[in-house]
């Protein structure tokens, strides 16, 4: 029989005890970012009445294929890992209009830092896609508003009531809030919001 090595269960107390201590923090850190979310969802809701959290699992249609701002096919797969802000928008749409600029900034806040991809998909029909090209080109908001349901097929798998209509989604593809309506997407606000949806949520 193998002799057990001197001081084997001091150690093993010892590494016990620090793994329990790192649980411990961990969780309070996660509990304090819990709090911390739900006062800029209070903020963020006076801002966005639209918004609500989807408490019922659901998440995108991996496979449902759009066009990327290069006009290359593309599905909600390929942004997997990605924490995503995904706006559905129409050129007749003023509201939708109106906002485009807001999310192009957070879109510029947000992409250098990695953790977050935000785009702006037009539901527009597919022959009217050269004007809208033009459209968000003279907007300044081509990089975040260059995305095409080209074909409808998030049209056929995504319950649109109208837009503009936002979904806030987590790496795995499951929506965490959905925002009907328009707002001030730059906010420091909402930017907080978002920075504490990643510290909550995986």
């Amino acid at each position: 029989m193998a002799e057990v090595p001197k001081n084997y269960f001091k150690r093993s107390v010892m590494l016990v005890g620090i793994l329990s201590v790192i649980a411990v923090l961990y969780f309070a850190k996660w509990i304090r970012d819990e709090y911390a979310l739900r006062d800029d969802t209070v903020a963020v809701a006076e801002l966005f009445p639209g918004m609500q959290k989807v408490e019922t699992p659901y998440y995108l249609p991996s496979d449902a294929v759009f066009l990327d701002t290069s006009g290359k096919e593309v599905r909600f797969k390929d942004y997997k890992g990605k924490y995503l802000v995904v706006n559905f928008w129409a050129s007749w749409c003023e509201p939708c209009v109106q906002e485009l600029p807001a999310l192009q900034k957070l879109y510029d806040y947000m992409e250098p830092r990695g953790k977050w991809h935000v785009m702006a998909i037009s539901i527009d029909e597919k022959y009217d896609l050269p004007k809208v090209s033009s459209f968000i080109n003279q907007l300044g908001a081509e990089k975040v508003a260059g995305y095409y349901d080209h074909e409808a097929k998030l049209r056929l798998n995504i319950h649109m009531s109208g837009v503009p209509m936002t979904l806030i989604v987590n790496p795995r593809g499951r929506v965490l809030y959905k925002v009907s309506g328009g707002g001030m997407w730059n906010s420091q606000e909402m930017i907080e919001f978002l920075e504490n949806v990643r510290k909550v949520y995986w």
